[in-house]
């Protein structure tokens, strides 16, 4: 049987040979019939670009018999077909890809990024207490000052007859207090 791409690591002892082999997939495909197999490219998702793949596994016998291989995942849309040069070579006779699509957060893209440092422990480096707690405190105020205008907004727009809106909220190192004039409606 040959291999299914030689993008991820597989599981167990061997864990550096790089490579799913299709005995595994067909254990998995014999436990759970909707069984996919997932490979991420580890080189390339260090690099800021997630490589990610699924595969299924053809049963030579649906082939012969002219069924549709992807009936069991009820996966029947585009169907990635092999190029001319795989085929030659010997890939992707014994299974099809499917199509895997993902965003990435903000979160995500910049976790990614930290891994492609010097050392990947300077990623999971914290900062000084003082610069973090300053930071936090700045960009609660921040936040505080969008509320109040929102509310400040919402508030002529609908209740026009509220003249004063206090706000007031506990920061670490004391208490700030805010008085915002709205105008009547």
């Amino acid at each position: 049987m040959d291999e299914i791409p030689n993008l991820s690591l597989r599981d167990g002892e061997k864990s550096m040979n790089g490579h799913l082999e299709g005995k595994d997939i067909m254990g998995f495909e014999a436990l759970n019939r909707r069984a996919v197999a997932v490979v991420v490219d580890p080189i390339q998702s260090v690099k800021g670009k997630v490589v990610i793949d699924a595969f299924r596994l053809i049963n030579p016998n649906t082939v012969m018999l002219g069924q549709e291989p992807r009936q069991t995942t009820s996966n029947l849309g585009q169907l990635n077909k092999p190029s001319c040069q795989a085929l030659i070579h010997g890939l992707k006779r014994n299974y099809y890809s499917l199509a895997v699509n993902f965003r990435m957060n903000g979160l995500e893209e910049k976790m990614l990024l930290n891994l492609h440092k010097k050392k990947w422990t300077d990623g999971l480096t914290m900062r000084q207490f003082d610069a973090h707690s300053k930071t936090n405190e700045q960009t609660l105020q921040k936040h505080v000052s969008s509320l109040a205008s929102r509310m400040l907004h919402f508030l002529s727009g609908s209740l026009g007859g509220y003249r004063w809106l206090w706000l007031s909220v506990e920061v670490n190192r004391g208490q700030s207090s805010k008085q915002f004039n709205s105008r009547p409606a």
